[in-house]
C-alpha cells in the first residue's frame, strides 16, 4: 500500500463515509462502467448492513469475519427464498473486489461457499423452456431426415439445446442412462458446464434411436463437422 493510500481516513480513499469510499473504490478500479456500477451498488448494501448491525463506519475496522458474517445473513435469505444463491454469491465477491483494491491486494477474500455456506449456484433452468408437444409434433411432422429427427426428440425429451444434442455421443449417453438412469451432458453447453440429466423411459427411447443412427463420435455425421452439420439442419 503506498504511503498515500495509508494516510487518511477509509484507507486514503478521500472519503470520510463508508459508502462513498467505497464507491470511489469501484469507479478507480478500471472496470467496465456497467461492471463499477454494480460493485459500487452491491457494495452499500454491504456498508449500510456494517454501520447499522456492527456500527463500523471505516475501511480500517472491517475484517473478514464481518463479511463472513454478512455472508451468513444473506444464506439465511436464500434459505427463506427471499434471494438467490447466485445474487448471495455475487454480493460478497463484491466486498472482497472493494476490499483487495482498498487495500492494494493485501485483503484475504472470503469464500462465499466455503466461509459463508451459501450454496453454490445452480446451473439448471428453474422453468421448462421446451417448446409445447404439439409444436413439437408438427415440427418433427415437416422433417423428412431421420437424424434431425432424432435430434429434435433428444431436445424434447432431455431438455438439451441443439448444439448440446448434436455433440452428444448418444451411444456413451445411453449405456450410463441404462446403468444411472440419468446421462452427462458436457459437450456444447454454456461456459462448458457439465450437468447431469435425468432419463425417463421416452428420453431412454429417443436415446436408443439416436445411438442406431450415430455413426461417429456424436450425432454430427462422420463426414462432416459440426459447423456444417448444423447449417444443413437450420437451412
Amino acid at each position: 500500500m503506498t504511503a498515500s493510500r495509508k494516510r487518511g481516513r477509509n484507507l486514503g480513499l478521500g472519503s470520510r463515509n463508508l459508502t462513498r469510499a467505497g464507491k470511489t473504490c469501484a469507479h478507480q478500479s478500471g472496470k467496465a462502467f456497467a461492471t463499477r456500477g454494480t460493485l459500487a451498488e452491491r457494495w452499500s448494501v454491504f456498508a449500510k448492513w456494517l454501520e447499522q448491525t456492527q456500527g463500523i463506519k471505516r475501511m480500517e475496522d472491517i475484517t473478514r469475519d464481518h463479511v463472513m458474517a454478512y455472508g451468513q445473513t444473506l444464506k439465511a435469505r436464500v434459505e427463506r427464498n427471499e434471494l438467490k444463491a447466485s445474487t448471495a454469491q455475487l454480493y460478497v465477491s463484491a466486498v472482497n473486489s472493494i476490499m483487495t483494491s482498498a487495500t492494494q491486494g493485501q485483503w484475504t477474500a472470503v469464500s462465499p461457499t466455503r466461509d459463508c455456506g451459501i450454496p453454490k449456484r445452480r446451473y439448471i433452468p428453474e422453468t421448462s423452456k421446451a417448446m409445447p408437444q404439439s409444436q413439437h409434433d408438427q415440427l418433427q411432422a415437416s422433417v423428412d431426415d431421420e437424424r434431425i429427427v432424432a435430434l429434435l426428440n433428444l431436445q424434447r425429451t432431455l431438455g438439451l439445446r441443439f448444439k448440446e444434442s448434436a455433440l452428444l455421443d448418444a451411444q456413451k449417453a445411453l449405456r450410463q442412462a441404462q446403468r444411472e438412469k440419468r446421462i452427462t451432458v458436457f459437450s456444447g453447453t454454456k461456459g462448458g458446464k457439465r450437468r447431469h440429466v435425468p432419463v425417463s423411459t421416452e428420453a431412454r427411447a429417443a436415446l436408443e434411436t439416436a445411438a442406431s443412427l450415430q455413426n461417429g463420435p456424436s450425432m454430427v455425421p462422420a463426414n462432416l463437422r459440426y459447423v456444417d452439420f448444423r447449417d444443413h439442419c437450420y437451412r
